[in-house]
């Protein structure tokens, strides 16, 4: 009954798909996915170029997969794998104590040659744990005017364009008027 268990936890849902993804059957027989659909372990998946396919794994995880791409559905992929128990185990950390000291003890000279490589320096290690590029990645940004235009060549800067539609020559500047009120004091004013 617990290979069962297993095997029901060994599938994958399809939960995410736009563009077109086959399952390639070992004869090299291509069926269509859709939403929903189950794919197990052992399986290909195949993606067509531009499409987005993800899965949810037996563990709650999502599993995205490339457009373009040819996938095997295998056990660690799937997260069903069974753990090796010596993956997880500490080797001895006192070892390196333990070889400081007994090259101090002996004195038989550099320490360097005597001890494991660190990672620090310029090397970084043994090598090879690294890729030896830098990739630069460019972003672009286009930023879009308020619509406000000014005249470049005017000193004031004018605007160009009302943005009722006009133009700065059609709109001309208003006058301030100075107006004069005299009053007498026979009558008292009432504001409501």
């Amino acid at each position: 009954m617990a290979a069962n268990q297993v095997t029901a936890q060994a599938r994958g849902v399809v939960v995410i798909l736009q563009g077109k993804a086959w399952i390639v059957n070992a004869d090299g027989s291509r069926r269509t996915l859709k939403l929903g659909d189950e794919v197990q372990e052992g399986q290909i998946i195949a993606t067509e170029d531009g499409s987005i396919l993800e899965l949810a794994l037996p563990n709650g995880q999502p599993l995205s997969i490339a457009s373009g791409r040819e996938l095997l559905l295998d056990a660690n992929l799937l997260g069903i794998a069974p753990t090796d128990p010596t993956e997880a185990a500490l080797k001895d950390l006192n070892s390196g104590a333990e070889a400081v000291a007994r090259a101090l003890t002996t004195g038989t000279g550099d320490l360097s040659a005597e001890l494991e490589a660190t990672a620090a320096g310029l090397g970084g290690g043994e090598g090879g744990e690294s890729h030896s590029f830098v990739r630069l990645v460019r972003i672009s940004e286009e930023l879009v005017s308020l619509g406000i235009q000014r005249n470049a060549d005017s000193p004031t800067g004018d605007l160009l364009d009302d943005p009722l539609g006009g133009t700065a020559q059609d709109s001309p500047l208003p006058n301030a008027t100075a107006t004069t009120t005299t009053t007498t004091n026979t009558a008292s004013v009432v504001i409501s």
